[in-house]
Order: structure tokens, then sequence, then C-alpha cells
């Protein structure tokens, strides 16, 4: 697999998509769900970050799945599917759903902003001091 593929099949799909890379992106993302030479190329400098990040994800708990702590305390003799690397298109479909569910790495696991805090009048009266300085300057 060569870096040249990948770029080959980007710049076919904004040929395609007249420039749109949004449309680009679509065709791409269709295209990988049956080409594991393009997920590969794709995903190949990612996949320690995107393997970590749902390993951690799962190991706290935060995975959204209910039977997340279920399947950690399974046996290995137990029904789990384990993947099979000769079986390299459904493990491409499995990571690029995981993938394209939209989640913001990172970002899971920050609770709910809270209300904005009032701001006191000694730090207005303190900014307004700093910025007098700089009046006139620019």
């Amino acid at each position: 697999m060569s870096a040249n593929y990948v770029v080959s099949r980007i710049k076919e799909a904004l040929y395609n998509a007249k420039g749109n890379k949004k449309i680009a992106s679509q065709q791409i993302m269709a295209w990988a769900m049956d080409d594991m030479q393009l997920l590969k190329g794709l995903t190949r400098a990612h996949l320690g970050g995107i393997v970590a990040y749902n390993i951690e994800r799962v190991a706290s708990g935060k995975a959204g799945d209910d039977n997340s702590h279920a399947q950690l305390n399974q046996t290995p003799n137990s029904s789990r599917k384990m993947v099979n690397p000769k079986d390299s298109s459904e493990f491409g479909r499995e990571l690029l759903k995981t993938v394209s569910k939209g989640v913001v790495f990172g970002l899971e696991s920050y609770e709910t902003p809270t209300a904005p805090v009032k701001t006191s009048q000694r730090h207005i009266d303190t900014l307004n001091h700093i910025a007098s300085f700089s009046k006139g300057k620019f």
C-alpha cells in the first residue's frame, strides 16, 4: 500500500465532486467501507490513537453501552467474537463505524458546563486600569 494510492483516490473524489470537499469526504468514506487498502492508508497514522481512545473510553465506563463492564468481565471462553486478521474487510467496516459515530475526541469526559459566574467589580476595574495604559498607542 502506498500513500500515492490514498492521494489518487482523494483527488478522484475531489474531481468527481467538482471540488466540493464535503461531498468528496462522503465519497471517500463510502469507498473506504469496501476498499481495505484505502481504509488502512487513511487510518494508519492515527490507528494507535484511535485504539487508545476507545480503550480508555470503554475502560472508564463512558462508552455509553450498558454492557461495557459485563463484556470486560467475560471469560476467554465466552461468546465474544475475536477479530480474525484474515477477515480484514469486517475489521475495516467495524473500525469505520466506530470512528464515524461523531464523538469529539477528548470532550466526552468533561461535565456539562455550568452557568457563567458573575464578574466582580474589582476584576472589571483592574481590566479597565490595564486597558487605560494602551489607549492612543495603536
